[in-house]
């Protein structure tokens, strides 16, 4: 979507994937995800607008569509506001207990995850587990580790067979 400005010639709202490579440009290193609080459908506009001169809220589509791309949560304004944000913090939490592997995809059954050289048991409630689909390990319980703890994951490579 774009809107002429009156003021100038042409569009003056940038693309979302604009504001993507700009953020790119500036994040700190690491995972990360833009989420959304918004208007999320008409019946939160009508309600919002309800009896108000004002009309110019908008839908948060552009916003959900940057966080779609970062895997982001989009929750809408109108919904049970502590619920929403539950599912926010979640996110927020899987992001910061979840780390990606940068080497090849491991042979899962060597995978050995320490954690301030304490071997962690791969146990989806107080240990770790392991994402083929994304290459990544997630932390669990009272396993997550803390800031400055030193995580180390080693395995064999998958191209080196089971």
């Amino acid at each position: 979507w774009s809107q002429s400005n009156p003021h100038s010639s042409g569009n003056y709202l940038k693309s979302t994937q604009d504001y993507e490579t700009d953020f790119l440009g500036f994040k700190p290193t690491g995972s990360y995800s833009m989420n959304t609080i918004g208007i999320q459908d008409f019946t939160c506009w009508n309600q919002l607008n309800a009896g108000d001169t004002w009309k110019g809220r908008l839908l948060a589509d552009r916003y959900n569509a940057i966080g779609a791309s970062s895997d982001g949560i989009a929750v809408d304004i109108c919904g049970n506001f502590a619920t929403e944000l539950e599912v926010l913090a979640d996110n927020i939490i899987e992001l910061t207990t979840s780390f990606q592997l940068s080497g090849p995809t491991p042979v899962v059954s060597s995978l050995i995850v320490t954690i301030n050289d304490i071997e962690i048991a791969q146990d989806e409630n107080n240990g770790w587990s392991y994402e083929e689909a994304t290459n990544m390990i997630h932390f669990h319980g009272t396993a997550v580790p803390n800031v400055g703890d030193q995580v180390y994951v080693t395995y064999d490579p998958s191209s080196l067979g089971n």
